[in-house]
């Protein structure tokens, strides 16, 4: 059945290396017990690299906020919360669009959180294809860099 349904992606879906894609590979391979030993594996790991993200960044903070280079604020910034499970990346992206109401074009800044592999920058390029004025870019990225 995997080999089967592996054959059914094509070239032309795999070059799209979005959540489609993401989506496809994972129908394609659910029932592969390689695939769900590797998946099991892969998000175990996922998981630990985000504690210590988490760990290193409320370090930073701490830091900055004693150096009075970021503020201590009395209560955190509220997030909005958006069930992003078994959506497509174009669905989330609209409702994010549907939250910032005018200020998507008046300006803003939108961050978007979340544990590694859920969609977060599939979500920030459909943003960008809907707001052409926005900038973006990957804290997580540039945080794992500099730690």
């Amino acid at each position: 059945k995997c080999c089967t349904a592996a054959m059914s992606l094509s070239p032309a879906l795999l070059r799209r290396q979005d959540d489609q894609t993401s989506r496809a590979v994972i129908e394609a391979l659910e029932s592969y017990a390689p695939f769900i030993t590797l998946a099991a594996v892969e998000t175990e790991a996922i998981m630990k690299r985000d504690e210590e993200d988490g760990v290193k960044l409320a370090d930073g903070i701490k830091l900055a906020q004693e150096k009075k280079v970021l503020p201590v604020l009395s209560e955190p910034p509220q997030y909005q919360r958006i069930d992003v499970q078994g959506k497509p990346a174009d669905a989330v992206a609209e409702e994010i669009i549907t939250a910032l109401g005018a200020a998507k074009d008046s300006g803003c800044v939108c961050i978007i959180v979340g544990l590694s592999g859920t969609g977060k920058g599939t979500t920030v390029s459909k943003l960008q294809q809907r707001i052409p004025a926005a900038s973006t870019w990957s804290n997580g990225n540039l945080f794992r860099c500099l730690t």
